[in-house]
């Protein structure tokens, strides 16, 4: 079985002037994400009656529409793709 999303993020901030009298600008920040991969289960029967189904699969995560973000001057992603395995 395949998995595919798409998701998007999108958050506006009218600029305006603190309560220490600083004008704080506009701000947009938004992202966007493509996720993809396979997964795949097995059933198995236990001999007394119980089913296990163990699960696994590989995401792949692309990022668009990233806004540049920093928190402390460091950049909160280093990279547009992203990749992800594990048992589920």
């Amino acid at each position: 079985m395949a998995l595919h999303a798409i998701s998007y993020f999108e958050d506006r901030q009218k600029a305006y002037v603190d309560f220490n009298n600083i004008a704080i600008a506009r701000q947009k920040v938004s992202v966007g994400q493509v996720s993809f991969g396979p997964e795949g289960s097995c059933r198995i029967r236990a001999s007394d009656g119980p089913i296990i189904e163990p699960l696994a699969g590989i995401q792949g995560h692309l990022d668009f529409d990233k806004s540049d973000v920093a928190v402390n001057g460091v950049p909160t992603s280093s990279s547009d793709i992203k990749k992800t395995a594990a048992p589920r």
